[in-house]
């Protein structure tokens, strides 16, 4: 009993180092509102298809859901808030009325320089424009 007290408290401690290291890591941040890429329009996701985001601090990679397809790729966290996602990849599934949606959150991570959390809210950022705002 007394290892598996020990273990728990090693493994509980360890994520919030984590988190405390990155803030946006321990969360399933799910979709409120992403930019069209194509117009300054925000695009705002209904129904049980809402796109999600998870960063994963030990291995420096989110995972998540686009709207159709699962997203996956590496991100680099650094000072000032500064967010940059490496290339990411997705599963490819055909989702004719979903796919206007995952391609704006697609562009939002590819354009993502910094992020701003504020009450609950991830907001990724380019330079001072909000690209796409996910909740807690």
């Amino acid at each position: 009993i007394g290892c598996a007290f020990i273990l728990s408290a090693c493994s509980s401690s360890k994520k919030t180092e984590a988190t405390m290291v990155n803030p946006l890591a321990g969360v399933e941040w799910k979709l409120s509102s992403v930019k069209s890429p194509t117009s300054d329009d925000l695009i705002i996701p209904n129904g049980d298809k809402i796109p999600t985001i998870s960063f994963d601090a030990t291995k420096n990679t989110i995972a998540g859901f686009g709207g159709c397809n699962r997203l996956m790729g590496p991100y680099e966290l650094k000072k000032n808030n500064s967010l940059k996602f490496g290339n990411i990849a997705s599963t490819m599934m055909m989702c004719i009325e979903h796919m206007n949606l995952e391609q704006a959150v697609t562009k939002a991570l590819e354009n993502t320089t910094s992020y701003k959390l504020e009450n609950n809210q991830l907001m990724l950022m380019q330079g001072t424009m909000v690209l796409a705002t996910f909740s807690k």
